[in-house]
């Protein structure tokens, strides 16, 4: 959905960017790095506002962090 800017599940162009943030507790759209919230990854979301189907992207500028840390 981020590319085509329709649904691929059902082909709806009523198509949502829920931007990652982070909040208060630990909540929000993130993938947490370490022991702060400023070292956290943050996660869009794109959802269609039709069917409800969500994809979650990463920045591309954060991949080599996910990577350093989680690959084998």
């Amino acid at each position: 959905m981020k590319l085509t800017h329709y649904c691929t599940k059902c082909g709806s162009e009523d198509v949502l960017l829920v931007e990652a943030k982070s909040m208060g507790y630990g909540s929000g759209n993130f993938i947490p790095m370490g022991l702060s919230i400023w070292s956290a990854v943050p996660v869009d979301r794109y959802v269609c506002a039709t069917c409800g189907f969500a994809e979650e992207w990463i920045p591309l500028r954060h991949l080599k962090k996910l990577k350093d840390k989680y690959s084998d």
